[in-house]
């Protein structure tokens, strides 16, 4: 018997500030994810597609930093913070053990994002 789906509604999401060296992590972080969408060769029924969604979340991080120093905010998508946490751990994962500061501050920063996208990911 098929389970209903669950129905996601667009939810209000907590505005999340970035230092500029939070987010040069998250742009770093994005662009280990791109090549490793690049560099894998098993098949992805939606390689594309998260190419795209890399690509179109690293031009937001952009206008982020563009905007860093007018403190305008750019709202960030349920499903785009969830895209950061995980490359922030996939980030924190490939540092060599002679990188803890940055180890550090991966930590700080995924229990940053950790909040939002807990909010994000339950069922309504």
């Amino acid at each position: 018997m098929k389970q209903p789906r669950q129905r996601i509604r667009p939810m209000k999401l907590p505005c999340l500030m970035f230092t500029l060296d939070e987010l040069l992590l998250l742009k770093r972080s994005l662009m280990l994810v791109k090549q490793l969408l690049v560099t894998n060769r098993e098949p992805l029924p939606n390689r594309e597609f998260a190419q795209e969604t890399v690509m179109n979340l690293q031009r937001k991080l952009y206008q982020i930093m563009g905007s860093f120093e007018y403190g305008e905010g750019v709202p960030l998508d349920a499903n785009e913070i969830i895209i950061l946490h995980s490359s922030i751990w996939l980030f924190a994962l490939a540092l060599r053990t002679s990188q803890e500061k940055e180890k550090l501050q991966c930590m700080e920063l995924c229990s940053k994002l950790a909040q939002v996208a807990t909010i994000a990911m339950k069922p309504l």
